[in-house]
């Protein structure tokens, strides 16, 4: 069994939520939380309870860079921030209630079930480019607060 077809049996059982692979960038988001709604599921089966605020965060932040325009390099340095908040608060939520899921798997998952498609992924490809040069500094605390 192939790992794509390893992926699809436990999408199929259940074990796995489904994830859209549609010919969009955007996706299915019915509730416009700014988060695919495939996602949403994701984040609610996979993470515990007290990471999911974050989680959603940082998801609603990666769904964004799909669609900026990359040529508008402020736009773009927002994005960059906001995701360096959004990643700060998995860390921060992880450290201050004691979790054991570890955060930067957080982040890692949901950067990769954002670009699960070759036009996704070429968008999150553009995005990088685009934040070529730019420099970021994160905080160790206060990244949850809006």
């Amino acid at each position: 069994m192939t790992v794509a077809q390893k992926i699809s049996a436990l999408e199929e059982s259940g074990q796995l939520p489904k994830l859209n692979r549609d010919d969009t960038l955007t996706g299915i988001d019915a509730d416009s939380n700014g988060v695919r709604d495939d996602i949403d599921a994701y984040i609610s089966q996979v993470f515990p309870a007290e990471i999911r605020q974050a989680a959603t965060k940082a998801a609603q932040v990666e769904q964004s860079m799909l669609t900026v325009d990359v040529n508008d390099k402020d736009a773009v340095r927002d994005i960059n921030n906001a995701y360096t908040r959004a990643n700060g608060c998995i860390f921060e939520t992880a450290r201050n209630k004691d979790l054991e899921i570890k955060p930067y798997f957080v982040s890692k998952q949901i950067s990769a079930i954002t670009a699960n498609t070759k036009k996704r992924l070429l968008a999150m490809v553009d995005f990088s480019h685009a934040s070529n040069g730019m420099v970021f500094t994160g905080q160790l605390n206060g990244n949850c607060d809006e």
